[in-house]
């Protein structure tokens, strides 16, 4: 209850922080739009999306996570390079595979992904989605980089060629069979596995001097799968608030200070 009552006052700093730059920007850059309107410029437009994300780590949820897990989120993102924040605030997730997808969504999802760019080693990355639940399909395979681990999501309704030459197996439930630490990602020339972990090395290459990012691998029912909630950070997340509502508090507040 003590560490609950500790946090409030910085959650109600961040988000009068927030509310006071939106505000002046709306008074001094952009008095002319309509008063209705939350007006975000190009330099701003992820500021909210990042402050809402924050209240979701663990170091400032207050609910949902255990002291030495508060703790050790805490001074992670105290000493963490700046370079590292993006990711461990707004963890990315890329599309690998949908096995249903129209051929318009999968070239522009991940068409080009794992191919190379004609850059020393480099491959191309898929575009990303945004961090939600509901960009997660049961027909594909995800990967999602929240700094410290990348996971690999495989939905129950991938198609078997496809986790033959990814995964070495025919049907799915051969993975729910196994252990997790016994699911491996092994490249194999000429084959999807080895698209796959071209995509995985160009994620850990882009992290520059970064510590060994593990892969893990998860399938629907995995225990693992759980630990998944608390990385989607624009959904609701216990006693917090989706991006959306988060974005609509936001605005009512500017608008207190307009009016």
């Amino acid at each position: 209850a003590d560490c609950v009552r500790a946090r409030r006052p910085f959650r109600k700093e961040l988000m009068n922080l927030l509310a006071e730059i939106l505000h002046s920007y709306r008074l001094h850059c952009s008095s002319t739009t309509t008063a209705g309107q939350l007006i975000l410029p190009e330099s701003l437009k992820l500021l909210p999306l990042f402050g809402s994300s924050l209240f979701k780590q663990a170091a400032f949820r207050p609910h949902g996570a255990r002291a030495d897990e508060r703790v050790a989120s805490l001074l992670r993102m105290i000493r963490m390079p700046a370079s590292w924040s993006p990711a461990a605030t707004y963890p990315r997730l890329y599309p690998l595979y949908k096995r249903f997808a129209t051929s318009r969504t999968r070239d522009r999802e991940f068409g080009i992904a794992g191919l190379w760019t004609g850059i020393l080693d480099n491959v191309h990355l898929p575009i990303t989605l945004a961090c939600s639940a509901e960009k997660i399909t049961t027909d594909g395979c995800f990967l999602i980089d929240t700094d410290t681990v990348l996971w690999m999501y495989l939905g129950p309704e991938l198609d078997p060629e496809w986790l033959r030459e990814a995964f070495g197996v025919s049907e799915y439930a051969q993975l729910d069979m196994r252990a997790t630490e016994d699911v491996k990602l092994i490249p194999e020339e000429g084959k999807i596995s080895e698209v796959i972990w071209r995509v995985v090395e160009q994620v850990r290459r882009d992290k520059g001097s970064h510590p060994h990012v593990p892969l893990r691998i998860c399938t629907h029912s995995k225990v693992e799968e759980n630990n998944l909630l608390y990385i989607f950070v624009e959904d609701p997340m216990g006693q917090e608030m989706s991006y959306v509502d988060f974005l609509c508090m936001l605005h009512r507040q500017v608008q207190s200070k307009i009016e």
